[in-house]
């Protein structure tokens, strides 16, 4: 039987960290920009003879566009996820001060 995760530990930390957006939105951005620059080098060429630079551009760009679609899926996946979750967690909160309201009146 696998053991639980600790609440607490460098594990928890690190997926406490991932799971924040921004750290998201940077990996985002570096999977994004690190394709563009293949479409960039493509249209700059490297500093030769342009003749076959049509077929480059055009690989360059169909990569940059399914790229940018499996990202666009990705992050649409990761975004509800949080939502769930956060939805969750709200619904969690309210049972427990529901909770608490009614052993008040009780008493």
């Amino acid at each position: 039987m696998p053991k639980p995760l600790k609440t607490s530990g460098i594990v928890y930390e690190f997926k406490a960290f991932v799971n924040r957006g921004s750290v998201v939105d940077v990996a985002v951005a570096f999977v994004m920009g690190a394709t563009f620059k293949t479409v960039i080098d493509a249209v700059a060429g490297d500093g030769k003879d342009n003749q076959g630079i049509l077929g480059g551009l055009v690989g360059a760009v169909l990569n940059f566009l399914m790229v940018s679609t499996v990202m666009f899926f990705v992050i649409k996946a990761y975004g509800r996820f949080r939502d769930v979750k956060a939805e969750e967690t709200t619904n969690d909160l309210l049972k427990s001060i529901r909770d608490e309201l009614r052993e008040l009146n009780n008493k």
